[in-house]
């Protein structure tokens, strides 16, 4: 879930913002332009946000925040690692008068021992049950690892941009899930997570540019199955999109297939509804 250190977020609230043909939707860049997550509307209605790139991505391919496997880190109150520390066992960090974890605070104090400085910048915080539950914070950034005596266990401290509402504890269960615009990869088969648009062209690894998001009529790579009918169900497949007979409930669908005329792989105009 790592992203660079250079990374820029930003938690403002925006409107759309009025932008002229000089916005290059093809540009790719090895530092950020604009905020991660910074979105905008083409007059034809199409819309792109400006995302990260976390590994090599091809052109009219389908892209997701990450595979099911890095999704998101959630941690049970049992667990050794990834534990939130009640408040009450906490510090207050130099300048604040509000412990973490409590109610007002900022920051959440972490157990775990392998978080890098900002890992989870523009991802979300989650308490999923027990004290202070069912609630998201979008995270600022976060400090690395270190020991909090000697020989103790390692913990970090998550600051975001809310205050937290209500204070948490031992009993808090949590889950950590990344910007679904920083990252990005190649949809995996049978993997897929969180879906988050097409790519408008190729992109190094660490690198940043515009996806067009899933609405409206979208051209996206096929594999190799055979064309269906109109209308056919458009599923994830590594990397591309298949046409499928029938929906299944072991893929995410993401449209339907707008032409059908053609076999083999190509691009295909998926109208897409997410």
């Amino acid at each position: 879930m790592a992203v660079s250190t250079s990374t820029s977020f930003n938690n403002g609230i925006v409107g759309i913002p009025q932008v002229g043909a000089d916005v290059d939707i093809f540009q790719t860049s090895s530092t950020p332009k604009y905020a991660v997550g910074q979105r905008f509307i083409r007059s034809d209605g199409n819309e792109y946000v400006y995302s990260h790139f976390g590994v090599a991505v091809s052109s009219g391919g389908l892209l997701v925040a990450t595979d099911a496997s890095q999704s998101h880190s959630a941690y049970a109150t049992t667990k050794s690692l990834g534990r939130i520390y009640a408040s009450a066992s906490t510090t207050a960090i130099a300048g604040e008068t509000i412990r973490p974890g409590t109610k007002g605070s900022h920051y959440v104090e972490i157990k775990a021992g392998d978080a890098t400085a900002d890992e989870y910048a523009g991802g979300y915080f989650q308490t999923i049950l027990g004290a202070g539950g069912f609630y998201e914070y979008r995270i600022r950034g976060n400090t690395a690892s270190t020991a909090k005596t000697s020989g103790a266990q390692k913990t970090y401290y998550l600051e975001l941009y809310e205050p937290i509402q209500q204070t948490l504890d031992g009993t808090t269960g949590m889950r950590i899930l990344g910007s679904k615009f920083a990252n990005l990869l190649s949809s995996v088969a049978a993997t897929d997570a969180i879906l988050a648009g097409a790519t408008t062209c190729s992109h190094a690894a660490a690198s940043y540019g515009w996806v067009r998001t899933l609405r409206g009529v979208v051209g996206i790579r096929t594999n190799n199955a055979p064309p269906q009918s109109i209308g056919s169900a458009v599923a994830t497949v590594a990397g591309f999109v298949q046409l499928n007979a029938a929906i299944s409930t072991a893929v995410p669908i993401i449209g339907y297939a707008a032409d059908v005329t053609f076999a083999g792989a190509g691009m295909q105009p998926v109208d897409c509804y997410l």
